[in-house]
This record gives structure tokens, C-alpha cells and sequence, in this order.
């Protein structure tokens, strides 16, 4: 694996000439935003571009844009095909805001364009839960972490830069997260969860966390679905350094051919990893071991209009890790080790005409995993997945107040396993929903899953919403309902042993309600209601014929859940001085019925964040706190009179970054600290997360 290493050096090296040979740009300054139509819904594939240059950039899926170098007297136009197109002058805004955009249909005459700078989850989209955009919250040295920040959201880490990272919402497994990648859905179909430690620590530029209860087609999580946009293409060199003997190295380089963009981006981070920390059992401060991780990977992105109206996308990544495996406090791994390969490529064409448009899409994906428990004997596994599909997309605008979304999708997916075997799961997807808007927004939707000897489901959906009166201070109110079901994945199903191919899918019944209000100005509050019911949910356990043997588990539907609760988010932009806060708190009362209604582990009842974002022209102050209350994780046994618990737990964090114009390239200097409060923390019981620590980095742009 190691002769990847001289790949990316290669790569490295010519993405510094491409760099060097590119023409200068004075002032590297960013605008970013979103595009939205005159109903509050987002234009994907807009283009945003510098005037009188060939400088631009296209939305993503959510009308999410990013464009570099762009001067202080720089005029921005954003097009979109069949709507009216609109040019506004960078120092209509501030610095430090994202940009939202309201464009007309061009066959409509209604009210002029509207064009905002706000933070950005200020808008008025009921499917769009959150947003995570890269002038605030993702300012920060680790994306991973940021996930956290969402509402309703457990980060679960196995320990420092060696552990695994997955993302729990609402209480329920990892695996009823769906994360979609420019598009692309990217969860491990073995174990249905996706470890976000193999995507580099500055690949994502944008998050957006789409609702259980969202009718929107991109939604196919029973918990909700994360949707990530990649980095950005731009000239820039980055080297950083830190705690646990953390480094890293990186570079992007970004070269227009015609209307075609061509984006390249690969580094190399690496971290000897081992910290101290407090042992409870011994009451004397440890040092986790065999955390050392060792990670490179390179990128590629091709997009453009090959005409006004067609558009293509290409997106290629390859991640490769090496990690060691500390294992728990209670059972370390000091020899340990695992290896990880991914391999992404997805393209995209799509067709833009007055009322909508239409996606084709493909994708490959293949992930190799190695894990070595004891170089000494034969104690291995292996893991090798394949995931085809293609997708193809159809939005349409009937008349101004009616429209619908159409998708099919293919999929087949294939394992290779030590420990579960060789199968292969073909999927068919049909998702359809309609919109009607006037005065009150109706949505239906139904969704069709086919797998042949698997699974044959549809799940219906439908949101009401009201939009309250411009001159209102409530926005809107919702009420939505939908059905979900998740299939048991191949590692319930076969794992050996333990694998029980009886199993059943899960069903979850989704009701939520809604309100969003802004008592002033550029001042906005949310709230949602919700209330959760599940049946045969999946649950390893004891072998009730053998419940002496801890170590025969296997999954059962056994378990039976209601979850309720409300999610609290306030934004705001505060206009006499560039400061924007997020502030989010979530009461989530998870009882599993068949252990006397008691809290699901690993589930807080309460937890919430906040996040403050300072902008002083150059001078970005990013610092957050993230609570997490107290969360069984084991209920009480006959080896154990007691439930188990992990103590509740504040995570302080704070960055600074300073970016200085020269005559031709920036100069960025950032620096972060961790768990400020030097806390003794864990996501997971007996993996304990590292003290205090530091990230510093230095990155040349614009160039």
C-alpha cells in the first residue's frame, strides 16, 4: 500500500505546476450562498460566474455555490436556464455571510428578485432541516467533527485519528443515516453505516441535513439523509501540522478549458495518535496505544456546459488508510491493525429546460478492508464490496404552482467477506412525489423498493404546509407524515457466526410538526415536534437458549421503540457587528418498550450546540460547544445489578483564521484547539477520546 505514496507525490508535483503555471488573481475572496426559486425551493446546477470573465462555478443538488477570487467591485450574475437571470456587486453584502438568491421563472410575471445575505440556514424550506456551510460551522480543521453540530446528531468516534467515525441521528443506529456524496449515496451496504475517518479531513464543503419526515426523493435514511458537496476547485498549497504528531499535506489545483472545469486535489495526513487519558478503573491517567494512522488520497472533478442547457459532472476519489486498532480500554489490541481502501467514481449529465430538468446518473464504488488482529497467528478478516447503479431524475414545473420529481434507480451491490460470505443484492427504486402550491403547499409522495427474494415495499409520505404572509413573523407551519423501512443488512443477515437470515425489515412510522418564526430581523427560530414509532427493529443479542454465553450474540427483531421529543434551532445575523450564531437543543425522550420503557443507549435525552462566527474583514473567530448529556450503553444484567452509563460530557472548541491578500496569492493561517477544557470524554464506552490538542496550518491560494 505504501507504493500509493509515490502516487501521490506524482500527483502532488503536478498539481504544484499546474499551480504555478496558472495566471495570477489578486484578491482571493469568496462568495458563497444558495439559489432558490420564488417559492423557497432550491435551484440546483445555477451557475454563478464573475462578469466579463470565465470564472464560475455551478450549484449543487441543493443550490449550494462556492466562488473564488472575486474583488470587492467584482459583479456576480447567476443564470439559471428558464428563469431570469440576475447581476449583483459584491459589496452589496457583508463579508462572512452566504448569499441567497430568489430567481423568477422567466414565463412569469411576479415580484422582482430578491437577493439576501443572511447565515446560512435562514430560509424558508420545511424539507431542508439544517444547513452546515463553509463561511461558518465548517470553518474547522476536522469536517467529522462537524457533523456533530446537527441537530439531533451523535457522533459516535472510536478513539483518536485511528478510531472509526460514524454518525447516529435521533437516537437510532448509524446505519438509518443515509449520507449522500454529490448525489451518491455512499453508506457500506455490509454493515449500512458509513466511517467518515476515510474521507479526508478537508474533502467537504457543504452540509445539508434533509428531515426523516422530508418527502424530498434525495431522502431515503429512516433517520434523515446527509447530503455532502465536495471541495472546491481553486490553486492552493496546504501544509499543517499538530498534536499526537499530526501532519498533513495537500494541494488543489483548478484549470478552465471553455466552459469545462477541471479540479484536482490530494494530500497525505498522517498522526502517530497515542494520548494520555484518565482510567476510571486504576484512577490513574494511561496512554492509549497503537493509534498511529496514515492516510492519502487524491481527487478529481470535471464539470461544465457542454451547451446552455446540458451540463456534466464527474467526480473521482481514492482514499487509502493504514491504522492501528487500540481496541478498548478493557481488552486493548496493541498489535492490531487495519487497512482500508476506497474507490469512488460518479458522473453525472443532466438536461435543463424552462420547467425543469432531467438526471442521468452512474456510479462505482468498491471498498477493501484488512484487519489483522495479531500479526503473530492466523487471526485476520477481509472485506471486498462492489455498488453499481444508475439513477435517472426527472423535475418538472406543470404550471406555476404544480410540479413533480420522478426517480428511478438500479443498484446492485456484492460482498466478499471472511466473516459473511459472497451475496449480491439488486435493487430497484421508483420514488415519485408531487408539489401544490397555493396558499397551503400539499406534497404526496410514494416510494417503491424491489429486490427479488429480498424485499418489496412502498412507503407513502405527504407534508402540509402553510407559508405565512411576508409581513408576518412566522414563515411557515408543517405538518408531515412518512413511512420508513430498512432491510436487514448482509452482516445481519450472514455474519458468522452469529448471521440469522429470518430476519425481518424494520418499520418506522414518522410524524412530525413544525413552525419557523423570526421575531426580528435576521433572527430565526425553529421548532419541530416529533414523534417516532418503530416495530421489529433489529437488536444483537444474548442467545436466549444460551444467555450465560456473552460472547453467542446474534440479531433478533426483538425490539419495539417509541421516540418523541422536539429539536430547537435559532440562527441569526447580527447586522451591527459581523457576528452569526447557531444555537440548537434537542429533547429526545427514546424508550425501548421491552426494557421497561428505559432510554435506547447511547441515546441522550438531552443534548444541544453552539456556535459562534466572527468575521473582522480577514479575521475569522470560529469557536462552538457541544453538549451531550448522559446515554446508557448497556442496560443491566445478571453479570451487571446496574444499568451502564457514559457521564454527560461539554465539548469546547475554538479556531482562528487570518487570510492575508498579497499583490498575486493569498496567505491563510488557521489554528484550532480541542477540548479546550482538557474534559475526559467518550462517545463510546472504554474508548476514550483525547484531551486537549492542537491543529495549526499555512495555505498559499489564488496563485
Amino acid at each position: 500500500m505504501f507504493s500509493f505514496q509515490r502516487k501521490i507525490f506524482v500527483l502532488l508535483l503536478t498539481s504544484i505546476v499546474l499551480v504555478l503555471t496558472s495566471s495570477a488573481f489578486a484578491a482571493n475572496q469568496v462568495v458563497s450562498g444558495y439559489v432558490f426559486d420564488n417559492n423557497d425551493h432550491p435551484l440546483p446546477y445555477s451557475i454563478v460566474k464573475k462578469v466579463n470573465t470565465d470564472s464560475y462555478t455551478i450549484c449543487d443538488q441543493s443550490g449550494y455555490f462556492y466562488l473564488k477570487n472575486v474583488n470587492r467591485n467584482d459583479s456576480i450574475e447567476i443564470i439559471r436556464y428558464g428563469y431570469q437571470s440576475q447581476t449583483i456587486t459584491k459589496k452589496d453584502f457583508k463579508t462572512g455571510t452566504n448569499l441567497v438568491v430568489k430567481l423568477v421563472p422567466r414565463d412569469i410575471q411576479l415580484r422582482s428578485v430578491s437577493v439576501e445575505a443572511f447565515s446560512p440556514e435562514l430560509n424558508n424550506s420545511s424539507e431542508i432541516f439544517s444547513r452546515l456551510g463553509y463561511t461558518q460551522e465548517l470553518n474547522n480543521h476536522d469536517n467529522k467533527k462537524v457533523l456533530s453540530y446537527l441537530p439531533g446528531s451523535y457522533l459516535k468516534a472510536y478513539g483518536g485519528e485511528a478510531g472509526t467515525v460514524t454518525l447516529s441521528m435521533n437516537g437510532a443506529p448509524a446505519s438509518h443515516t443515509n449520507v449522500s456524496l454529490a448525489g451518491f449515496n455512499i453508506n457500506n451496504f455490509q454493515n449500512g453505516t458509513i466511517d467518515f475517518s476515510n474521507i479526508p479531513t478537508d474533502f467537504i464543503r457543504n452540509i445539508v441535513l434533509l428531515s426523516a419526515n422530508s418527502t424530498d426523493f434525495r431522502n431515503s435514511g429512516t433517520e434523515g439523509t446527509i447530503l455532502l458537496s465536495p471541495w472546491t476547485g481553486e490553486n492552493s498549497l496546504t501544509m499543517g501540522a499538530g498534536s499526537f504528531g499530526y501532519q498533513k499535506y495537500s494541494a488543489t489545483a483548478h484549470r478552465a478549458f471553455g466552459k469545462i472545469n477541471f479540479n484536482l486535489y490530494a494530500g497525505h495526513e498522517l498522526s502517530n495518535g497515542d494520548f494520555k487519558y484518565y482510567d476510571a478503573m486504576t484512577d490513574q491517567n494511561s496512554v492509549r496505544k497503537n493509534n498511529d494512522f496514515n492516510q492519502n488520497y487524491i481527487s478529481s472533478k470535471i464539470n461544465g456546459f457542454v451547451t446552455d442547457n446540458i451540463f456534466i459532472k464527474s467526480l473521482l476519489l481514492y482514499s487509502e488508510q493504514e491504522r492501528g486498532i487500540p481496541g478498548s480500554t478493557s481488552f486493548p489490541t496493541p498489535d492490531a491493525s487495519q487497512d482500508d481502501q476506497l474507490t469512488l467514481f460518479a458522473n453525472q449529465i443532466g438536461y435543463l429546460y424552462a420547467r425543469g430538468y432531467n438526471n442521468l446518473k452512474t456510479i462505482y464504488k468498491e471498498a477493501y478492508s484488512k484487519y489483522d488482529v495479531d500479526p503473530s497467528d492466523s487471526s485476520f478478516s477481509r472485506h471486498k464490496l462492489y455498488s453499481r447503479g444508475i439513477s435517472l431524475t426527472n423535475q418538472h414545473k406543470f404550471i406555476e404552482y404544480v410540479s413533480s420529481n420522478l426517480m428511478f434507480k438500479f443498484r446492485s451491490d456484492q460482498v466478499r467477506s471472511t466473516d459473511a460470505g459472497k451475496h449480491t443484492r439488486n435493487t430497484l427504486i421508483t420514488d415519485l412525489s408531487a408539489k401544490i402550491e397555493k396558499f397551503i403547499t400539499i406534497q404526496p409522495s410514494l416510494k417503491w423498493q424491489y429486490s427479488a427474494n429480498n424485499f418489496n415495499r412502498i412507503n407513502p409520505g405527504i407534508l402540509a404546509k402553510y407559508k405565512f404572509s411576508e409581513v408576518s413573523f412566522l414563515n411557515y407551519f408543517s405538518v408531515k407524515y412518512k413511512e420508513h423501512y430498512y432491510h436487514p443488512t448482509f452482516n445481519d443477515l450472514y455474519w458468522i457466526p452469529g448471521g440469522n437470515p429470518d430476519l425481518e425489515a424494520e418499520k418506522t412510522d414518522n410524524y412530525s410538526v413544525e413552525l419557523s418564526f423570526n421575531p426580528y430581523k435576521n433572527h430565526y427560530i425553529k421548532v419541530n415536534g416529533f414523534y417516532k414509532s418503530g416495530s421489529d427493529l433489529i437488536q444483537w443479542a444474548p442467545d436466549p437458549e444460551d444467555p450465560d454465553n456473552w460472547m453467542g450474540w446474534f440479531p433478533q427483531n426483538i425490539q419495539e421503540v417509541e421516540r418523541s421529543g422536539a429539536i430547537i434551532t435559532y440562527d441569526s445575523h447580527f447586522s451591527s457587528i459581523p457576528l452569526n450564531l447557531h444555537l440548537n437543543y434537542i429533547y429526545n425522550n427514546a424508550r425501548n418498550k421491552l426494557e421497561d420503557n428505559k432510554q435506547l443507549t447511547y441515546t441522550p435525552k438531552h443534548s444541544g450546540s453552539l456556535i459562534l462566527d466572527y468575521t473582522f474583514d480577514e479575521l475569522v473567530l470560529n469557536t462552538s460547544l457541544n453538549y451531550i448529556g448522559e446515554r446508557i450503553t448497556s442496560y443491566a444484567s445478571q453479570f451487571s445489578p446496574q444499568d451502564s452509563k457514559l457521564e454527560s460530557m461539554y465539548d469546547l472548541s475554538s479556531r482562528i483564521t487570518y487570510n492575508l491578500p498579497l499583490q498575486y496569492f493569498d496567505l491563510g493561517f488557521s489554528a484550532s484547539v480541542e477540548n479546550i477544557l482538557d474534559k475526559n470524554m467518550a462517545t463510546i464506552a472504554n474508548y476514550p477520546l483525547p484531551g486537549r490538542h492542537y491543529k495549526f496550518s499555512i495555505k498559499l491560494s489564488g496563485i
